[in-house]
């Protein structure tokens, strides 16, 4: 914890936490990030049109997809990471605050002088006893502390979203790796099924709406050990 002079929240250098920050090999896979250039199929396909659930087009969605969210992403990432003076700090993030219920009693670390940038602030970490986790080791936990929006059975390997869209298990996944599977000729509901561990097993989804005031980071649903990982370039659209 930092303590009250404004000289020692000056000192704290922004730094933009990523997952390569995290998992082991960060250099090789910093180096199979940027040598990815397979072309990965999207959730919304470019230049075509959303269609919801009964087939007819989402104009919302559809404009949505037309926009250039690569440049609009960048120019976020680099307005969140800029340092900002530790006297703006408190006037910034209480607007911020303010507009949007941040609960700041329920943070590590309440003061908002604390947090160097726009980033650091909307990842702040919260107390663990304000979020009880349930140990029985069976137990599956949220991932995250959002408004459930939708939750069930994948029906068809599709994946049910708000507003009445849906969309391919098989695309949400990216490009698929196995030997002997080729994704492109299966249908979705041929790639949900070998996605089963045992075939009398199902698959079930869960949608989690994250407002901007909530608490943004993510934690593991249950016990268990990464074995690999996977870059998506693409549009950055939101959920």
């Amino acid at each position: 914890m930092i303590g009250l002079d404004p000289l020692k929240f000056a000192e704290r250098d922004v730094k933009d936490t990523t997952l390569e920050d995290f998992i082991e090999g960060r250099t090789e896979y910093i180096e199979e990030r940027n040598k990815d250039t397979t072309s990965l199929l999207s959730i919304f396909e470019p230049g075509r049109a959303v269609l919801t659930s009964d087939g007819t087009e989402h104009f919302g969605l559809t404009a949505y997809s037309k926009l250039p969210l690569r440049l609009l992403s960048k120019a976020f990432g680099i307005l969140g990471n800029t340092p900002v003076p530790v006297f703006l700090r408190n006037p910034i993030y209480g607007a911020y605050g303010s507009a949007f219920g941040v609960k700041m009693e329920e943070a590590i670390e309440p003061d908002m002088r604390f947090y160097p940038s726009l980033n650091s602030f909307f990842r702040r970490a919260i107390r663990p006893e304000v979020r009880p986790i349930d140990m029985n080791p069976k137990a599956v936990v949220s991932p995250a502390d959002g408004k459930v929006l939708h939750f069930g059975k994948c029906k068809n390997g599709l994946i049910e979203q708000v507003k009445g869209v849906d969309y391919s298990l098989k695309r949400f996944f990216g490009r698929w790796e196995e030997t002997g599977f080729t994704m492109q000729k299966t249908s979705d509901a041929q790639f949900a099924e070998r996605l089963k561990v045992h075939s009398e097993n199902e698959l079930y989804q869960i949608v989690i709406y994250l407002a901007p005031g909530d608490y943004h980071r993510f934690h593991s649903p249950a016990d268990f050990t990464i074995t690999s990982r996977r870059h998506y370039p693409g549009g950055k659209k939101k959920f």
